[in-house]
């Protein structure tokens, strides 16, 4: 009965994710592609990791699809999961935040994991290459993740935050 209920669920969260899609084609609000990640990516997230986002009310709405936002965030959410069980912790936290300026807004998604080593900077968005041991990944996510920020006319970029962790953020994502 568990699993039934857990399979009309995500089948439930697939219907949402495609009407997000649908609904919003030309842009829509951070505070939407937020709530949907969140919901879409429970299932895939470990329970000692805490997500919380502080996207402010007055944020701007973007020029991209709340379900392409929605996709872009669950895979950096799953990414910042995995990294933090990586280094054999349970517990962990990732924030998603934005700020906006007159035309443009830049969501944060801050994990506090290991970090993403330096060397690696240059092909962490290139497809098919993972730092996860065969059968974990496939190397599509972050390429997939460019693809679909670059497709709305922004960009995304990675730096290392004290104390380790990553921070990737997309920036230069045009307000509506």
């Amino acid at each position: 009965i568990t699993g039934a209920r857990r399979i009309t669920e995500i089948v439930s969260q697939l219907r949402l994710y495609a009407n997000a899609r649908s609904a919003h084609p030309h842009g829509g609000r951070v505070s939407e592609a937020v709530e949907l990640a969140e919901q879409l990516s429970r299932f895939a997230i470990a329970n000692g990791i805490q997500v919380q986002s502080k996207i402010p009310v007055n944020i701007q709405r973007v020029a991209m699809p709340v379900g392409s936002l929605s996709q872009v965030l669950i895979n950096l959410l799953v990414n910042a999961n995995d990294a933090i069980l990586e280094t054999g912790r349970t517990e962990g936290r990732v924030v998603i935040s934005a700020v906006t300026s007159s035309k443009n807004v830049r969501i944060f998604v801050q994990d506090d994991g290991p970090g993403i080593p330096e060397s690696t900077w240059r092909t962490v968005f290139e497809p098919y290459f993972t730092t996860k041991e065969p059968g974990k990944g496939t190397g599509m996510g972050l390429s997939i993740v460019r693809t679909l920020v670059h497709e709305a006319g922004g960009t995304i970029s990675l730096r290392q935050v004290p104390k380790g962790g990553s921070e990737e953020h997309t920036s230069e994502l045009q307000s509506r």
